[in-house]
């Protein structure tokens, strides 16, 4: 439930809203750096244009996201300054062709990645405590779904003339990571524990069931209807969250 015009810098937990609206910003900076890389990599590629300029646009999204977290950074009365960002190239092995590297890239930011931010956002949603919340939960969820939507896009256009199976052995170490880093931002992960789901911070465990939920409702029977195999990935899910 929104509560009027609550301010962030009058929660007791202004501090520890800050610290992870701060190192999100970071992660929405190199998020712009690396769609930048796989516009020029799906540009070299000879890709369509409309892939490129969803990735560029994409760019331009994650730029403006930083924006809106340093708003709530403001807003918490956050003094400490930004972390620094790394630039980032293109993902994957780099002994993969272009093309698959390009794709691995792509699969590895919009499939999974971007695909559960759209599910996570939809979660944060449930509650949100400040209007500046809310605001920016709305702005990104939106550019989200349409980052998502660039990898399947470029997923079904590859498999139009070659296999993409060998993504298979890849989505683990893809799911891990990202599972890693969503955890990370997870209250439980601070020592001062606290509720701060309605300002835009999950619950380790509700982070994981919704993780879960969408690899095995959206993310992995999407990339069996490419042709990608996913038993590793089934096996991962298995060992990671259980039966």
């Amino acid at each position: 439930m929104l509560l009027g015009n609550f301010l962030l810098s009058q929660s007791p937990h202004k501090d520890l809203v800050g610290h992870i609206w701060r190192e999100r910003e970071k992660t929405e900076r190199e998020a712009a750096s690396l769609f930048a890389e796989l516009g020029k990599g799906m540009r070299a590629c000879g890709l369509p244009n409309d892939l490129v300029a969803m990735a560029i646009e994409a760019s331009d999204d994650e730029i403006d996201h930083a924006r809106r977290c340093r708003e709530i950074i403001a807003e918490c009365d956050f003094k400490e300054p930004l972390l620094e960002s790394k630039p980032r190239g293109l993902l994957g092995p780099r002994d993969l062709e272009l093309d698959k590297r390009v794709l691995y890239t792509s699969a590895a930011m919009g499939c999974v990645t971007e695909t559960v931010s759209t599910a996570l956002l939809l979660e944060m949603k449930k509650r949100m405590d400040a209007p500046i919340i809310e605001k920016t939960v709305r702005a990104i969820l939106g550019d989200e779904v349409n980052h998502s939507r660039l990898g399947w896009t470029h997923l079904a256009y590859y498999t139009q003339t070659a296999e993409a199976d060998f993504l298979g052995a890849y989505l683990p170490r893809i799911f891990e990571s990202l599972l890693i880093a969503e955890s990370d931002e997870a209250s439980e992960k601070r020592p001062e524990h606290c509720d701060v789901y309605g300002l835009g911070v999950l619950p380790r465990l509700t982070v994981e069931r919704v993780f879960k939920q969408t690899l095995e409702e959206v993310i992995l029977p999407g990339f069996e209807e490419f042709g990608v195999p996913t038993k590793l990935s089934h096996d991962w899910c298995r060992n990671r969250f259980g039966s």
